[in-house]
């Protein structure tokens, strides 16, 4: 995530971040660094808010909401609803979900598609016009139409392979910026 944030920018101080498939807690740890280090060195009085959902527990990160719950279910969907707000929205959403890995290749990619879908999904009614949506998945026939799909929701559709991410793995993630 630091690689990409680097690179790229796109979660600022005041940013409203949803961060899926959390546990252990590492990207949302790293969120909360940012808001913090930006927010000293940054005019913007706001200081971004973090929602953090996994299945999984993950030990409290300060200034962060956590909830623990499948967040492909409606009422852990209702429940991040209203750790954001009524009527707001985020803007970025970060999901670095993925199911357990079948060794199957194409399984293991159509499953990690179908996870990015329903981010996808919900980022239709709770991504902010101009967000970001960053989402890990594994390559593999699909993957053109699937960022096809992207490049009509979004400005900006880059798949970024970090260097911390080993070669060989068929894992990467896409990056979708600039929400039309």
């Amino acid at each position: 995530l630091l690689e990409i944030q680097q690179k790229y920018k796109f979660i600022r101080p005041s940013s409203k971040v949803l961060d899926v498939g959390a546990a252990p807690g590492g990207w949302s740890v790293v969120i909360s660094q940012i808001f913090s280090k930006q927010a000293s060195s940054n005019t913007e009085k706001v200081k971004g808010r973090l929602v953090c959902v996994d299945l999984l527990p993950i030990e409290p990160i300060p200034d962060a909401v956590i909830i623990q719950g499948d967040f492909e279910s409606l009422s852990t969907q209702k429940t991040i609803e209203q750790a954001l707000g009524e009527g707001e929205k985020f803007d970025v959403i970060l999901s670095d979900m993925l199911h357990n890995a079948t060794g199957q290749r194409e399984l293991d990619h159509f499953k990690s598609l179908d996870l990015c879908q329903s981010v996808l999904s919900f980022s239709h009614r709770f991504l902010a016009p101009g967000g970001s949506l960053l989402c890990k998945y594994y390559q593999g026939q699909d993957e053109k139409e699937w960022l096809g799909q992207l490049r009509e929701y979004f400005g900006e559709v880059k798949n970024v392979k970090p260097k911390s991410s080993r070669s060989e793995s068929k894992e990467v993630y896409v990056l979708a910026m600039k929400r039309k």
